[in-house]
């Protein structure tokens, strides 16, 4: 247990590969049939999953098709990371760093399907950033 604890503080808890070890412990407590444990620890890898999931498969894989199936199985659109940036954050500043030939219509088609479903347009990251003026790279006043 205090392994699992160590490992979510040093890689972060919003490290995708986090949950697996989480969910293995629990069946590991499951074959001792302490229960109470199982569930907690995989209860712990559901939140961490549903915490991570927009952020991370957005991020990985930007296409308007999963984000709009997300988001229509009612996962939250302004989930954010441990610094504070959300899915539409990632989206547009993918769209600055990668090569805007081969993903341009992708993530734009992503951007569209986060505000359609109400993304905040105006929520800052720790460094003040909207995800407006990360796609323009400005300052937050």
């Amino acid at each position: 247990m205090e392994g699992l604890a160590v490992r979510e503080r040093v890689l972060g808890a919003s490290c995708p590969d986090l949950p697996h070890p989480i969910v293995f412990r629990g069946a590991v407590f499951a074959d001792e049939a302490r229960f109470d444990r199982c569930l907690a620890l995989w209860r712990r890898a559901l939140q961490l999953r549903h915490q991570n999931s927009v952020c991370y498969v957005l991020e990985a894989f930007p296409c308007p098709r999963t984000s709009r199936l997300l988001l229509e199985c009612g996962v939250d659109v302004d989930a954010a990371d441990e610094c504070r940036r959300t899915a539409l954050h990632l989206a547009l500043i993918s769209y600055q760093i990668k090569e805007r030939e081969l993903l341009s219509d992708a993530l734009c088609g992503v951007v569209c399907e986060l505000i359609s479903h109400d993304a905040h347009v105006d929520a800052c990251d720790m460094d003040g950033l909207t995800p407006l003026l990360y796609s323009i790279g400005g300052k937050c006043n």
